[in-house]
């Protein structure tokens, strides 16, 4: 597996399954950035070291079990979970796929299915990363651009401004097309401006407030749209 570039955290309180995992992990190049066999010290190693990938015991003998940081990871991250359980914990999977993990293994854990599960996994997570780019022509180059970057697109005349987390960039296109390209993600405020809806803080008659403190004109046409929107 070309595993080089990832790391995973094991949360599992049974040391000698972390250790076998963490042993099956490394051994196809996968680094291991901590072991972790409370709730508390998953969310630490989480935020400290945000790994590529999270495998998560679902029964964290703890009053805080593996669901409970899966639920928190849904909130707070977007890293996948591969889940780990055991035929008795059966009860529990249902509540688990609320918390959509990418699958689960059951224990024991043999190197064979950890690892199939984790080349899916990886491959799958590697695919919906580039599909979350989108290319912007400036000039005469052709820019990658994370689409959860772009806060807003302000039209002047025949560009689009593209207001980005870290940038700022001037295209030449109209507001129709760049929405086409975007998708379902952004919407209108004003015949001038576009929005992403992760952006979006507060929604007046008059004027959208923006998570950075920022506030863009609504016009009467597309006041609806957003008033009815779901965020």
């Amino acid at each position: 597996m070309n595993s080089q570039k990832y790391s995973a955290l094991i949360v599992e309180d049974e040391l000698l399954i972390a250790d076998n995992i963490q042993a099956i992990l490394e051994n196809e190049g996968i680094s291991v950035c901590g072991i972790a066999m409370t709730y508390e010290k998953a969310l630490y190693l989480i935020q400290t070291h945000q790994p590529d990938i999270v495998l998560l015991d679902i029964q964290l003998k703890t009053e805080k079990t593996g669901i409970d940081v899966a639920k928190w990871m849904l909130k707070n991250v977007q890293i996948p979970l591969l889940f780990l359980t055991s035929q008795e914990n059966e009860p529990y999977v249902t509540n688990a796929f609320e918390t959509a993990p990418i699958a689960y293994i059951i224990k024991p854990i043999s190197a064979s299915n950890l690892v199939s599960t984790l080349k899916l996994a990886l491959f799958q997570q590697s695919q919906k990363e580039q599909s979350n780019f989108v290319k912007l022509k400036v000039g005469d180059e052709l820019i990658p651009v994370e689409l959860n970057t772009i806060i807003y697109l302000q039209s002047d005349h025949i560009y689009i401004n593209v207001h980005t987390t870290n940038a700022k960039y001037l295209v030449r296109s109209s507001m129709e097309n760049l929405l086409l390209q975007f998708g379902s993600s952004f919407i209108q405020s004003h015949r001038s401006y576009a929005l992403n809806k992760l952006f979006i803080e507060k929604i007046s008659s008059s004027y959208v407030t923006l998570t950075n403190g920022e506030e863009l004109p609504v016009s009467r046409k597309f006041r609806n749209d957003l008033k009815n929107m779901a965020i």
